[in-house]
């Protein structure tokens, strides 16, 4: 009789155990994809810069950031690289005038950018060009620690400054990213890039 009742609540633990270990696991797993997401989302804490520059790409999240920073005096100017026809810029131009950033702030970096470090090197330029210490660069959170190294990278030289920006109204979030496939997408193909840009493949 005794031994019976001592068997039974060892026997529940140990029913428990594979269920606390299956626990454990899937939170750490989320833990690790969280810090992922963090790390390639976290955003520079810059509040001044001689120019905010507004990639091209994107949904209109970048460009609600551009105009949120611009109205609380982030900077005067804006610059636009170029990836697509004219009528995209132009459009991308309306739209920022729509949200309270005027025409007359905005300047567009030279050349046709294909990739991110495309984009860095024109807009180093034109901030060369006009004599510009520093910018503030706005982006998708997914892409901003990548953004961030290749941007660096190319100011390092000639000693500008430059930080980085996630934009705030994006659909991807550093601790939700991966309940989505494209949160997956996302996130796996900027991991590729970060490692390709590291070994020196720079077109991305």
């Amino acid at each position: 009789m005794t031994s019976s009742l001592n068997n039974t609540p060892a026997g529940q633990g140990a029913a428990r155990r594979p269920w606390m270990r299956l626990g454990f696991v899937f939170l750490l797993v989320y833990f690790i994809l969280a810090a992922t997401g963090i790390t390639l989302s976290a955003s520079d804490s810059r509040k001044k810069a001689d120019a905010l520059v507004l990639l091209s790409g994107g949904d209109q999240a970048r460009q609600e950031e551009i105009a949120w920073m611009y109205a609380r005096g982030y900077s005067e100017r804006v610059i636009l690289t170029r990836t697509a026809g004219a009528s995209n810029h132009t459009a991308v131009q309306k739209a920022l005038a729509q949200l309270g950033v005027p025409g007359s702030v905005v300047w567009y970096a030279p050349g046709r950018s294909d990739s991110t470090y495309d984009e860095a090197r024109h807009v180093h330029e034109l901030m060369e060009g006009k004599n510009l210490g520093d910018a503030i660069v706005v982006t998708d959170p997914y892409h901003a620690l990548r953004t961030r190294m290749i941007f660096r990278g190319e100011f390092r030289q000639s000693g500008r400054s430059v930080w980085v920006r996630s934009a705030q109204a994006h659909w991807y979030g550093p601790l939700t990213w991966m309940f989505t496939l494209e949160g997956w997408r996302v996130t796996l193909t900027e991991i590729i890039k970060i490692g390709a840009y590291l070994v020196g493949i720079k077109g991305s």
